[in-house]
């Protein structure tokens, strides 16, 4: 494999796409896309959790988030209320057909994982899952010990 191939962003791209590929095929069965059934299922942990939280908790961006609500709200599975302690801000709410749709998005999760490590093996799929955990977790931690100058603007040039 040549560099351009083999460039760690491109297969992280890449990989993430033969993972999307699959578990949209069983969402779709009951009409679902990843993003609806990962927005779904975190209102469903987080019952009254306003959009602006959604958006940072699910790593979508704010208007992704809105569309997604939106159809969800039209398809019946969420409802949104005004909070009662400031009346401008909206909660999100599963109904209980967003609720009874949970264990046919997380049948779909299962069976996408299983054929991934199919893919890989049992071993290798652990070992993956562990590397990308520890990625995750040390950019978590490079973002906490730097501050972002455009989210706070008083924060030193770099």
């Amino acid at each position: 494999m040549n560099h351009s191939v083999n460039f760690l962003g491109r297969l992280l791209r890449r990989a993430h796409l033969i993972a999307s590929r699959r578990y949209r095929r069983y969402l779709s069965e009951f009409g679902f896309t990843p993003g609806e059934a990962r927005l779904l299922i975190s209102v469903i942990e987080a019952p009254g959790v306003s959009p602006s939280v959604l958006s940072a908790s699910s790593d979508t961006d704010p208007p992704t988030v809105t569309g997604t609500i939106e159809r969800l709200i039209a398809r019946g599975y969420l409802r949104r209320e005004a909070d009662p302690r400031d009346r401008r801000r909206l909660l999100l709410y599963a109904t209980p057909a967003g609720e009874a749709l949970l264990p046919r998005i997380q049948a779909a999760r299962r069976a996408s994982e299983q054929e991934l490590e199919a893919l890989l093996g049992t071993g290798e799929a652990d070992q993956l899952r562990a590397i990308l955990t520890r990625m995750l977790e040390a950019d978590a931690r490079a973002s906490a010990a730097v501050r972002d100058p455009v989210s706070d603007p008083g924060a030193p040039a770099s």
